[in-house]
C-alpha cells in the first residue's frame, strides 16, 4: 500500500479485514502520519484475538496510539528486520534490528520509523499469553542471531507468513498456545538484559480506574491510591515512571479534562465552584495550571463556548 494522504485512521486504510472485536477496539485508536514521499506496506491476518503482520516501508512514518484502555487485553511481540524507530515522546518501543521484545503502547503515544525499515509485529492477547500467570516478560528483549532467540524468530518469522498467505484459522489456532508458550520461555531467559521499559496493562488500568473514582479528593496521595490497588508505593511509582510520566501529573490531567467538561456544560457552576469540584485546593492554582494545560484561562474557555 502505498498512500496518497499524509494522515489516516490506521483501521480504515490499512485493516480492511473484519477484526475480532478486541482487535477492531485497539486499531480504532491508532493513526498513521507520513511524510511527502513515504512508502508504508502492511500484510496482515487476523486469527481469532490475534493480529499477525509485516511492516515494512521508507521516509518518515509516524503511528500515533491515542487510547491507552484499548491496548489493555493485548501484548505486542516485535522484532526489528532493519530500520530504525524512536519513540518521540517516551522510551524506545521497538527492539534495535535482530532482536525480539515484548511490550505495549501506552496513551498519547508517538513512534516514528525512518529510512528503510522493516517489522514483523503480533498483537497477542494477554489472557492467552500467560495463563498460568507465570509472569509476562514485559521490556525484555533477546538477540535473534543464535539460541533460543533464533528459533523464536524463525517461528515468528513462519507463523506470520503462513498466516499472511491465508493458511486458515483452523490450521492456526493448534499453534498459538505453543507459540505463547515459547514467547514466554525465551524472553524470560535470566541472562536477558532489560533494555525497555514497559507498564503492565492491568496494574495500569486498575490505577486509572481509581484515580477516575477518587480524582475529586484534594488530599489523595499516591500512598493511598497504591494501597486501594493493592500494590506498594514504589511499585506505583514504577509505573508512572514506565509510562514516561508521574502520578502528580497523571492526576493533574485528569483533574483538568473533568474541569473542563464542567465548563463545558450548562453553566449552571461558577469556575471557583468547578475548580474545588474537580480536586483543586485553590482557584488561583486551578487558573494557572488551566491555562499551562489548554492555552487559555478558564473564563477565556468558557467565553468561547457561551
Amino acid at each position: 500500500m502505498i498512500a496518497d494522504t499524509t494522515a489516516f485512521p490506521f483501521v480504515d486504510r490499512v485493516c480492511r479485514q473484519r477484526l475480532p472485536e478486541r482487535l477492531a477496539d485497539v486499531f480504532r485508536a491508532v493513526h498513521v502520519e507520513l511524510s511527502s514521499g513515504s512508502r508504508l506496506h502492511i500484510r496482515t491476518a487476523a486469527v481469532n484475538d490475534w493480529w499477525l503482520s509485516s511492516v515494512e516501508g521508507s521516509g518518515c512514518v509516524t503511528f500515533k496510539a491515542e487510547d491507552r484502555e484499548a491496548f489493555s487485553n493485548h501484548a505486542l511481540l516485535l522484532l526489528t528486520l532493519r530500520g530504525e524507530h524512536r519513540r518521540v515522546n517516551y522510551k524506545p518501543l521497538f527492539p534495535p534490528v535482530g532482536q525480539i521484545s515484548l511490550g505495549l503502547s501506552v496513551p498519547r503515544d508517538t513512534s516514528r520509523s525512518s529510512g528503510d525499515f522493516a517489522y514483523l509485529v503480533i498483537f497477542v492477547p494477554l489472557d492467552q499469553l500467560d495463563p498460568a500467570n507465570r509472569g509476562i516478560p514485559y521490556g525484555y528483549s533477546i538477540d535473534t542471531g543464535h539460541g533460543a532467540g533464533a528459533i523464536l524468530a524463525a517461528c515468528m518469522f513462519r507463523l506470520v507468513e503462513e498466516a499472511i498467505q491465508g493458511a486458515g484459522d483452523q490450521a492456526i489456532t493448534p499453534i498459538l498456545p505453543s507459540f505463547a508458550s515459547l514467547v514466554i520461555s525465551t524472553l524470560s531467559q535470566k541472562d536477558n538484559p532489560a533494555v525497555f521499559h514497559i507498564t503492565n496493562p492491568r496494574r495500569m488500568s486498575r490505577i486509572g480506574d481509581c484515580l477516575n473514582r477518587h480524582y475529586a479528593d484534594p488530599l489523595l496521595t499516591p500512598a493511598q491510591v497504591a494501597e486501594m490497588v493493592g500494590i506498594s508505593r514504589r511499585q506505583l511509582n514504577r509505573e508512572f515512571e514506565r509510562a514516561g510520566e508521574t502520578f502528580g501529573a497523571r492526576l493533574r490531567a485528569l483533574r483538568l479534562a473533568k474541569a473542563r467538561e464542567l465548563l463545558s456544560a450548562d453553566g449552571e457552576m461558577t469556575i471557583t465552584q468547578v475548580a474545588y469540584e474537580v480536586g483543586f485546593s485553590s482557584p488561583t492554582l486551578f487558573g494557572r495550571l488551566f491555562k499551562e494545560h489548554f492555552g487559555v484561562t478558564p473564563r477565556e474557555f468558557v467565553a468561547t463556548i457561551r
